[in-house]
């Protein structure tokens, strides 16, 4: 399970973000994490990962769902 907080520390800074007080926010989120690692060759591993975060408690951020999926070769 892959657990992510995300604490803006500073405000943004121009003319939008005056307007809306800086736009500082924080946003927790919780979700699975999967990885699949193989052999390529003699050396080299091909790692294959594959998560999704729900986010919840958004406060001055968007709240919705991240998947993201990411392939590494190592050679």
């Amino acid at each position: 399970m892959d657990k992510a907080k995300i604490q803006q520390l500073t405000d943004d800074g121009g003319t939008a973000a005056d307007r809306l007080n800086g736009f500082g926010g924080c946003a927790f989120g919780v979700g699975p994490i999967l990885t699949y690692t193989t052999k390529v060759g003699k050396k080299s591993n091909l790692d294959f990962n594959a998560r999704w975060v729900h986010e919840f408690e958004n406060r001055n951020r968007p709240e919705g769902d991240l998947f993201q999926f990411s392939a590494t070769l190592k050679f």
